[in-house]
């Protein structure tokens, strides 16, 4: 008889846990939130716990890891649930700027909790690894049946007080995209790709990186019951795009079959960019639109990246490289773009603040041509020394006027073939004397570039 009490007395407080859940809901059944979501799983998790006995007090540090530092890390995130190796979270988002954030602290935070993962058990290192998910979503109340916000289409649901869960597309489009995702690596979802795109010189600002160089479509696939079965956008954040040796496990094009048609391409991607097509094809930019005025309204009393710095600036570098093996000027035309477009120029780094000018434009170059420079340095000066400036630009990218300085590079023509990515259409080799005959629409002073050019090379040359 007791044992029969305890139990209508827990079926009696369930009851009451509902009701009073219900009660609140019923007073903001009409709220519209924007949560990102986000996925961290293990690789080769199956295999490892095959061959290892101690498994599982490994995958409970794994839980505690991601529970303790996500939440440390991010005062807005919450532990949403377990599934299976996979741990979720969710943030609700109340101004752009936080969601421009996401993927950037995402990936630092991936990258930090392996590192305490791989410190506190060593057998995990080269055997485990952590891969990610973010999504986005527009929800609204269970209890919502209004007119105003027919259009959303996930909703939130309430057990308890401390129980909370999420049903809808947007959701099951997170769950389908987790599953092309791989080692240290973090795919995120169609839409905050395109706000992410969309605000690119704000991501600039608040991240300092250039989102071109970070966020690449990598492939396409069918996602089951999404965007009527037509082609989904696998999209990736990285911050190694232009080495793949360190971005890539030797055999991981063996366990990914989106890193093996990456290999298959010479581990070519396609611009972020490109997603504005996608969404005018696919008629998705209203769903994004809406997920922009719900996060707007949040909070009204903030302005929208209230803190522009009037002295931030994007600044460029630009180098004339010329062949030694051949004493030609390489150039090269830019593809359809709404910035000098088509226009014959010598290709582009912009600056960070955790890369020294040399490395900037060594690696950019690199990944944009597939050529190692190196850059002709002003050698009087006596300790700092740097790159020689030939010529500095100005930039005019609206609102913003950036800056630009231009150097002399020289490369061995013999050891490397030229590679363009997307960003160029088509290159050719110039010499000195051929400079004044060319008459192709380029960028502002051309050949006044290249005649300063020639000059430090050949002043080059003789030191040698």
């Amino acid at each position: 008889m007791k044992n029969k009490s305890l139990r209508w007395g827990e079926i009696i407080k369930e009851i009451q846990n509902f009701e009073k859940f219900k009660r609140a809901s019923n007073k903001n059944e009409h709220f519209k939130k924007v949560f990102i979501f986000t996925s961290i799983d293990l690789v080769n998790s199956t295999i490892f716990k095959q061959n290892n006995d101690k498994w599982v007090d490994i995958f409970s540090d794994f839980y505690g890891i991601l529970k303790t530092e996500f939440p440390k890390e991010k005062n807005n995130i919450n532990v949403w649930k377990n599934i299976g190796d996979e741990v979720l979270f969710y943030e609700e988002i109340y101004e752009i700027k936080d969601l421009l954030r996401v993927p950037s602290d995402i990936f630092k935070l991936m990258e930090k909790c392996q590192n305490i993962f791989y410190q506190r058990n060593s057998i995990a290192k080269n055997n485990l690894y952590f891969k990610a998910t973010i999504w986005g979503a527009a929800v609204k109340s269970e209890y919502d049946t209004s007119e105003k916000n027919k259009d959303i289409e996930n909703v939130m649901l309430g057990f308890e007080e401390n129980l909370t869960d999420f049903i809808g597309m947007d959701i099951d489009e997170g769950f389908r995209l987790s599953e092309y995702t791989s080692q240290n690596k973090l795919v995120i979802d169609s839409k905050i790709a395109y706000l992410m795109n969309k605000y690119k010189d704000e991501v600039y600002h608040l991240c300092d990186y250039v989102v071109e160089d970070r966020i690449r479509i990598v492939g396409y696939r069918k996602l089951k019951g999404i965007w009527n079965n037509r082609l989904y956008p696998i999209i990736w954040y990285h911050k190694n795009w232009s080495n793949p040796q360190s971005m890539y496990l030797y055999d991981e094009h063996e366990m990914s079959d989106i890193v093996r048609e990456l290999k298959e391409k010479e581990y070519k991607t396609q611009p972020v960019e490109k997603i504005n097509k996608i969404f005018d094809e696919i008629g998705c930019k209203d769903k994004v639109k809406a997920m922009e005025d719900i996060i707007k309204s949040a909070k009204k009393e903030n302005k929208f990246f209230p803190l522009k710095d009037e002295h931030l600036v994007e600044l460029h570098f630009a180098v004339v490289c010329i062949d030694i093996s051949t004493d030609k000027a390489l150039i090269v035309k830019r593809q359809d773009r709404e910035l000098l477009d088509q226009k014959w120029e010598f290709g582009c780094a912009k600056a960070t603040k955790i890369k020294s000018i040399e490395e900037s434009v060594i690696d950019e170059y690199y990944n944009d041509f597939n050529i190692k420079i190196s850059l002709i340095k002003d050698e009087d000066r006596q300790q700092d020394i740097q790159p020689k400036p030939i010529a500095v630009y100005n930039i005019p990218k609206s609102p913003y006027l950036h800056k630009g300085v231009i150097f002399l590079g020289v490369f061995d023509g013999a050891k490397y073939s030229i590679k363009l990515t997307e960003k160029h259409k088509e290159h050719k080799f110039l010499f000195k004397d051929e400079i004044n005959q060319f008459n192709e629409d380029a960028v502002p002073d051309f050949k006044d570039t290249l005649e300063k050019a020639f000059s430090l090379y050949e002043k080059y040359k003789n030191n040698l």
